[in-house]
């Protein structure tokens, strides 16, 4: 019996504690990547669920200037906050105070690729 007991001391002691998942940020919530980013990481019903990382906080955004931005963000934020549980913060310097990384998925940036001039 004391063996036992040895032995599932050393056990516990070795196995490794389970590490809390990666807090993850959206900066932007114009574009459907952030409820597919939001789906990998928060659904572990997705088939393509990725453990270990979960999106806890997104700064609602886009570019005012840009139609397919500016009437896509109210919707997607909403997906966010309803379905993912996602809290949305009123400034970066918020959003990063919550999370360990970020993802900066902004339809600005597409833009640019896509031959839009931006200012």
């Amino acid at each position: 019996m004391r063996r036992l007991a040895l032995l599932l001391a050393c056990v516990s002691l070795a196995a490794p504690a389970a590490a809390q998942d990666l807090r993850l940020g959206l900066v932007g919530t114009d574009t459907s990547h952030v409820t597919g980013f939001a789906s990998v990481f928060n659904d572990p019903a997705s088939p393509q669920h990725v453990p270990g990382a979960r999106i806890v906080a997104a700064y609602r955004g886009g570019s005012p200037d840009l139609p397919s931005s500016r009437d896509r963000i109210d919707n997607f934020t909403a997906q966010l906050k309803d379905k993912y549980g996602v809290e949305i913060v009123g400034s970066i310097a918020e959003l990063c105070a919550r999370v360990d990384g970020v993802l900066c998925v902004r339809a600005i940036i597409f833009a640019v690729y896509s031959g839009y001039s931006v200012s």
